[in-house]
């Protein structure tokens, strides 16, 4: 769904993949960016002030882009993957390769999506007559899609996958008390 969005958004017009991200203009500390009664007011004094924020806003930065990056990898590695056990099957499509999987997945009985109802239910949910159907349904979909994630993980032990992508670290002063070697 994810990638499906982000395939959309490509799509609209003045989204390309070609155009570079833009940058911001270099900041000079000695920029004025403000004037009162004949003084002035620089980027530096600003940035100053406001340093903790700056300082959170890059962290930030640096999160976002890990994560955006760790996902994109995730995306490929399940991608290539997957195109290469569409190819060791002789299949031509993920819904092919789905249905195999899941082909042996029983809808579970009514007396085990009571036993899920009574256990999960809120007190104010509708009988359970009402909403059979309904959690049948979402049993039989959460079965499926565990008997995927589980050939993925097995596909991804298979093919030895090792994520490298370094984690975002930050350097801690090491004042005050402290625990550990």
């Amino acid at each position: 769904m994810i990638r499906l969005i982000g395939l959309v958004l490509l799509a609209l017009p003045g989204v390309s993949l070609a155009q570079s991200c833009p940058q911001p203009p270099a900041e000079k500390p000695g920029q004025v960016v403000a004037s009162i009664n004949g003084g002035s007011i620089t980027l530096g004094e600003i940035d100053a002030r406001i340093s903790a924020q700056l300082c959170k806003a890059g962290l930030d930065y640096q999160k976002a882009r890990h994560d955006a990056r760790n996902q994109a990898i995730n995306e490929l590695v399940t991608d290539r993957l997957i195109a290469a056990e569409l190819q060791a099957r002789k299949l031509t499509d993920i819904e092919a390769l789905t249905s195999a999987l899941t082909q042996n997945i029983k809808a579970p009985t009514e007396v085990e999506a009571k036993a899920f109802f009574d256990k999960e239910a809120p007190p104010d949910a509708p009988a359970f007559e009402t909403v059979k159907g309904e959690v049948i349904s979402y049993l039989h979909d959460q079965s499926r899609r565990e008997a995927i994630a589980t050939f993925m993980r097995g596909l991804r032990t298979k093919a030895k996958v090792r994520i490298t992508l370094p984690v975002v670290r930050v350097e801690v002063a090491g004042t005050g008390p402290t625990k550990g070697p």
